[in-house]
């Protein structure tokens, strides 16, 4: 194979591999949050100060998981 061909021919192999393992890598949600509650209140007490003006679609999901995992926090289930 010449050298023109091998490097989009790596590239269609790696990228959807790289790109499936960065998703899961940094997913915060309600369970992250529980495992993780310091975390929830820092993420949560930061949301509260800040707001959520100018945030985008995953970093508001993130502060509505951050803040029900943190009032939940005495919960044991």
């Amino acid at each position: 194979m010449n050298s023109a061909l091998r490097l989009p021919a790596l590239l269609c192999i790696a990228l959807p591999l790289l790109s499936a393992c960065d998703a899961v890598a940094g997913k915060k949600d309600y369970a992250y949050f529980r495992k993780n509650i310091e975390e929830a209140k820092s993420v949560s007490d930061q949301c509260q100060l800040n707001g959520t003006s100018g945030m985008n679609e995953e970093q508001i999901r993130i502060c509505g998981a951050a803040r029900e995992a943190w009032g939940n926090r005495n919960f044991n289930y």
